[in-house]
């Protein structure tokens, strides 16, 4: 019984890194995804920035593998603009990608 509970403690472990690690890796997707969506570098995205980036098939791809509806990029750019300021922040656009996926 002791040994099964080392084994489950293990595994428990190793998902928790695992996990992490997807944090992480996907954290410094969407960071990049930002960067290369912000031409003018003002660090904000408004609507068609964000429009734009979110039509790209491989940003659609990524964010739909997130699962997040893209279709209706005005109602997504909404969920993440809870400031109502018309815009996005970096902090924004990472902070709200995450809690709507959970």
């Amino acid at each position: 019984i002791q040994e099964t509970f080392k084994v489950a403690t293990k595994d428990k472990r190793i998902m928790m890194i695992s996990k992490e690690r997807l944090r992480r890796n996907s954290t410094a997707k969407l960071r990049e995804l930002f960067r290369s969506a912000d031409p003018d570098d003002n660090g904000l995205l408004g609507y068609c920035e964000f429009k734009s980036m979110v039509e790209d098939p491989d940003v659609s791809l990524l964010l739909s593998a997130l699962e997040l509806d893209v279709d209706d990029t005005k109602s997504l750019f909404h969920l993440l603009d809870e400031e109502e300021t018309g815009t996005l922040t970096s902090h924004d656009f990472i902070g709200g990608i995450s809690r709507l996926k959970g």
